[in-house]
């Protein structure tokens, strides 16, 4: 992971256990990892949306930098991502969250994971803190 990189901005604190996540994952990829997305500012959130792409009206990638965006190559590599993530999140005890079905259907290959139920989960530091429903449970989409 390099600081100044077009989808890692200089500010900001990354998520511990997202890295936790995306160094396990890159362990059991055994290869390295492209990241297209980490954290946002809200404008630059707005101007994707604006852009056409599909993005959450609040997003964890925005200023909590709970979020990651992995590039994949091909369908394929899709699921493997998605089975390795999902082994990397069981192997550290980590509940996550991950999409990749409606990215797929619109011909966009990465997956998108969160760490968001390790800390909006019941029970979890912010859980009484204004969020998503969505975002207290380990979820697929």
């Amino acid at each position: 992971f390099a600081i100044g990189v077009h989808s890692i901005y200089d500010e900001g604190t990354v998520a511990a256990p997202l890295i936790m996540l995306l160094d396990k994952y890159r362990e059991l990829k055994g290869e390295p990892v492209n990241i297209n997305s980490m954290h946002r500012t809200q404008d630059h959130q707005e101007a994707l949306h604006a852009a056409g792409y599909r993005t959450a009206t609040t997003s964890p990638h925005v200023d909590l930098c709970m979020a990651a965006d992995v590039d994949t190559h091909s369908e394929q590599d899709t699921y493997d991502s998605v089975s390795l993530l999902t082994k990397a999140a069981k192997q550290l005890g980590l509940k996550i969250r991950l999409g990749f079905h409606t990215y797929l259907a619109d011909g966009n290959t990465f997956v998108h994971v969160d760490v968001c139920p390790e800390y909006y989960g019941k029970g979890k530091p912010y859980y009484g803190k204004k969020h998503p429903v969505q975002w207290e449970n380990s979820i697929v989409w």
